[in-house]
């Protein structure tokens, strides 16, 4: 999916802007004053939602994985409700709004008009840009620097841009409608915010059992951010936490992916088992790369001394190594004597050279060689 040129140029002067804490679109309109996320997320009707993240200030990054993320969770909610599963008791949506949430390339084009409009109300007076689906042709001597320059004059940030989608109703009284006399009961949710420095030094994270509401792999529903508060709230000083299944497989973090160093090959949950991010993905290209032996399988918690090292992935975490774990008893029912705080090389090797060959620039020159392996010429685009 590309944009034309004038979203282009909004897309450009947008993301190198210094924003507020926040901004936030709701059906394309701005959000005053702008609330801040978590406060946001947990007093809204639940639903499928993604965060995305700029590279180079110019392109998001595997735009095409975050509709197939969105379509994911809207599929299975959907199920949910139909199963009277769906524990927020959420309303059965329209045949119309199914057909839109279900479907990647309805969806791929109103995320986009709603990028689209929010770039406009800031920037211009004009009428919300149409999208043009039509791939934009860019000569190859003009692609690589002409894309991701922008104004140096400017210390611009990375953004993260979250969406939300929801719809109808909810038995549970702590969550608002939208907009009471809105013309449809779907909504689209558009949070953009600053991105901080991405932390490079290795983390301290904590290991446990993973709660039984904890089914990402299902697909990403915000409904998590409320579920996953108790976690938050008790993992003090670590950057994450990392959650073990009933049989002590290590499968992700609440925000991250997880991944573990062993004779040298890296070893993460396939997408059976997680919700498989946008940087986890990049990390898998990486390896393929540079001839890294891979092996999508969960690592056993009980294998933890033999990790040479280990890492999560996220959108705002990138490659971020870890460096000690506290592990919990109650994701290791059978041998107590393996919970503790124990200490990992932060160091590795191995994670060292994955993160190093895992910078913003070298992200484009990778995807680039995926997608176009006999003429590497860069198209502007939201990815893919």
């Amino acid at each position: 999916v590309r944009l034309n040129s004038t979203v282009r140029l909004l897309l450009r002067r947008w993301l190198s802007r210094q924003l507020p804490a926040g901004m936030l679109f709701l059906d394309k309109q701005p959000i005053f004053p702008t609330p801040a996320k978590s406060s946001w997320l947990q007093s809204v009707i639940p639903g499928p939602y993604t965060t995305m993240r700029t590279i180079d200030d110019t392109q998001i990054v595997e735009f095409g994985k975050h509709i197939q993320r969105l379509v994911k969770a809207g599929k299975t909610l959907i199920d949910q409700i139909r199963d009277g599963k769906d524990t927020f008791n959420r309303s059965l949506p329209s045949q119309e709004i199914e057909s839109i949430v279900t479907d990647e390339r309805k969806l791929s084009q109103i995320i986009l008009q709603h990028l689209a409009a929010g770039l406009c109300s800031e920037l211009t007076s004009e009428k919300p840009t149409e999208i043009s689906t039509v791939p934009e042709q860019v000569k190859a001597e003009d692609s690589f620097n002409d894309a991701v320059t922008i104004d140096n004059t400017q210390q611009v940030k990375e953004k993260r841009i979250t969406v939300l989608l929801n719809w109808g109703s909810t038995t549970q009284p702590d969550y608002c409608s939208p907009v009471e006399d809105s013309e449809t009961d779907f909504h689209v949710w558009v949070y953009i915010e600053n991105l901080s420095s991405t932390q490079k030094d290795p983390v301290h994270v904590i290991v446990r059992r993973r709660p039984p509401e904890a089914r990402m792999y299902e697909g990403k529903d915000s409904k998590w951010v409320i579920q996953r508060q108790k976690l938050e709230a008790e993992k003090g000083r670590a950057n994450e936490v990392v959650l073990v299944d009933e049989g002590g497989l290590v499968l992700e973090g609440t925000q991250s992916n997880f991944f573990v160093v062993i004779d040298g090959e890296v070893w993460t949950a396939d997408e059976t088992m997680v919700l498989g991010g946008t940087i986890r993905e990049i990390v898998i290209r990486v390896c393929k790369q540079e001839n890294i032996l891979f092996r999508l399988h969960p690592p056993h918690i009980a294998s933890h001394r033999q990790w040479q090292g280990a890492f999560l992935t996220s959108t705002s975490r990138l490659v971020l190594p870890i460096s000690s774990m506290e592990v919990y008893s109650d994701c290791l029912e059978c041998n107590s004597n393996l919970s503790g705080h124990f200490s990992l090389d932060g160091n590795c090797e191995v994670v060292s050279h994955i993160q190093k060959n895992a910078t913003l620039a070298q992200f484009i020159r990778l995807i680039l060689a995926v997608k176009h392996p006999k003429e590497p010429q860069f198209k502007f685009a939201i990815y893919p």
